[in-house]
């Protein structure tokens, strides 16, 4: 039925308002689907649960979960070799790079003594990042560099 005093040519019919529009997947879908094990699918709710890849709400996790964030072993201990693995390359050879810079200024400034120190707040730090790598890359299909 129309109404003749408010009557819109361009309006859509409407049987057509009735279809639910498609939303897009919630992330959570994405993450029980994926063929990796509960270990990482936990970490990825929990990535997630602190906000994404920049993980803003982290503080508001439990210490326990924060704990599982915090830092991946396998890659501390492994370096490169693991984020290769996991199919990490780009924040692999980032990380290769960064030392690199690292060793040649110690070397140019005769610091040999910090570069053991340096090596280990690399492995550290690359160690940190990269659960939000592997999330990225499987989750969001985005690679990071670092």
């Amino acid at each position: 039925m129309t109404d003749p005093y408010n009557n819109n040519p361009y309006a859509a019919p409407a049987s057509a308002s009735a279809v639910a529009t498609p939303r897009a997947q919630p992330s959570f879908d994405k993450i029980a689907r994926l063929d990796v094990s509960e270990t990482w699918k936990e970490r990825f709710y929990l990535i997630e649960k602190a906000g994404g890849v920049a993980m803003k709400h982290v503080r508001d996790l439990d210490p326990s979960d924060r704990r599982k964030l915090g830092i991946n072993w396998m890659t501390f201990f492994f370096g490169p070799f693991h984020l290769l693995a996991k199919g990490l390359w780009r924040q692999a050879l980032s990380w290769i790079l960064i030392w690199i810079v690292v060793v040649v200024a110690c070397v140019l400034m005769h610091w040999e003594g910090i570069l053991r120190p340096a090596g280990i707040g690399l492995n550290v730090m690359y160690a940190m990042r990269a659960n939000v790598g592997y999330y990225a890359r499987l989750v969001l299909g985005e690679p990071i560099w670092f």
